[in-house]
């Protein structure tokens, strides 16, 4: 009987075990980057009157956050931007509340485009804050660097 009752606990955390694994597995292959893009595309509509495409997510538990083949076009569906890759360093990750500290942006190929003879970028008007000056929680940028940008006009 007491070796029945050992082998069903074994079995139970074997199984609880397992589902802990699974449920991890998902996190970072699924639900964190899918999260990632929905909170990177909304940063932007905020300012940008149009789409983001980001193609690639890797998602690291200890390590920065990679985003790889990001597009920006207007609301047109023209291409403003191409971007290979951007680093994310947070700092408090993992948590509930990261912040974000250092960005690192390679291989930039940007368009501009005019009408009229007058540059047309499809940015939206700043939102009126309530405190002008306030300060993001999530937000404390130390560091941003672009390397390898061009422009085409």
């Amino acid at each position: 009987m007491a070796r029945r009752r050992g082998r069903r606990i074994l079995v139970v955390l074997a199984l609880l075990a397992a589902l802990v694994m699974g449920g991890l597995i998902c996190a970072k292959y699924a639900i964190i980057p899918s999260v990632i893009r929905q909170k990177a595309s909304a940063a932007v509509r905020e300012r940008w009157n149009g789409d983001l495409t980001i193609g690639d997510v890797d998602f690291n538990w200890t390590g920065p956050i990679s985003l790889g083949r990001i597009e920006l076009r207007d609301a047109a569906g023209r291409p403003w931007a191409k971007v290979g890759s951007v680093q994310l360093m947070l700092q408090n990750w993992p948590s509930v509340h990261p912040v974000l500290t250092e960005v690192e942006v390679n291989n930039v190929e940007l368009q501009a485009l005019f009408a009229g003879g007058k540059l047309q970028l499809p940015l939206k008007p700043a939102p009126l804050s309530a405190a002008p000056g306030a300060k993001s929680r999530y937000v404390n940028l130390q560091s941003f660097t672009v390397r390898n940008m061009s422009l085409a006009v």
